[in-house]
């Protein structure tokens, strides 16, 4: 496929997106539009979506493709914050690409996905909760005991009180 022919897929996808969204009556159908789509189109092995539960402070499957994400589905894991490709994204905020994962560090295999050889994870925030995602992650860091962090600080000034107790619970920064 041409950069041409791959374009033009990003766009009609993007479309597609565009009008399901509009047209979802719930965000449940509108989650498993979305990953039903995402694995079809892209042809991606498995899709899923998760959902920070504060209840339990950790990530919840709330829809999953094809027949793997009907299992998934009927028996619900929760996936812990810092945890994993996937956690570690929603506890940082960043995205994770993994082309491979044999070997990685943060990957965690699961028994339902064993032909699993590449993981992108992605989190999704709501409006303006860059500076408060920042901030549970620095605590988090804090509490896992982690040596030092390299962050950039999306709001210094909303940031700094957390920043000064990383630093005096011993975390390099």
């Amino acid at each position: 496929m041409n950069n041409e022919q791959k374009r033009k897929a990003q766009i009609e996808l993007s479309t597609w997106l565009a009008q399901d969204i509009a047209s979802a009556t719930d965000l449940d159908t509108l989650y498993r539009r979305i990953v039903s789509e995402l694995h079809q189109q892209l042809g991606y092995y498995h899709v899923q979506l998760l959902r920070y539960d504060p209840a339990v402070d950790a990530l919840r499957f709330v829809a999953a493709s094809g027949d793997i994400g009907k299992q998934l589905m009927v028996d619900p894991e929760i996936i812990p914050i810092g945890i994993g490709l996937l956690g570690m994204a929603a506890l940082t905020g960043t995205s994770f690409l993994r082309p491979n994962v044999a070997g990685d560090l943060y990957w965690r295999p699961h028994p339902l996905l064993p032909e699993t050889q590449g993981e992108l994870a992605v989190p999704i925030t709501w409006g303006n909760e860059a500076a408060e995602a920042q901030i549970n992650a620095l605590e988090r860091f804090v509490n896992l005991g982690f040596a030092g962090v390299i962050l950039t600080a999306v709001d210094p000034q909303a940031i700094a009180p957390v920043a000064r107790q990383a630093i005096q619970a011993g975390l390099r920064l």
